[in-house]
């Protein structure tokens, strides 16, 4: 039985990327409006984008956000905040 995770983004680009092209990607890839995309990139804190989904769409959604040139990871449910795996 898969477990169910947490899909964190962190307010970090791949190095290389330009932070605007990134957030535009994540904008047209995840479907969400640019206010939303912003707030995600306004905090040094790593945020949860969706909780408690299986891990197998997790990771889907975790691939497409990496290929924008975001960096994201899976948290397993139960880790306390900090402890993100990879």
């Amino acid at each position: 039985m898969a477990e169910n995770v947490n899909l964190v983004i962190f307010p970090q680009i791949r190095e290389g990327e330009e932070i605007d092209v990134v957030k535009e990607r994540l904008c047209s890839t995840l479907s969400v409006d640019a206010a939303t995309v912003d707030t995600w990139y306004a905090t040094q804190s790593p945020t949860a984008i969706l909780k408690d989904v299986d891990e197998v769409t997790g990771g889907k959604y975790a691939d497409a956000i990496n290929k924008c040139g975001a960096q994201c990871n899976l948290s397993a449910k139960t880790s306390p905040a900090g402890h993100w795996r990879t």
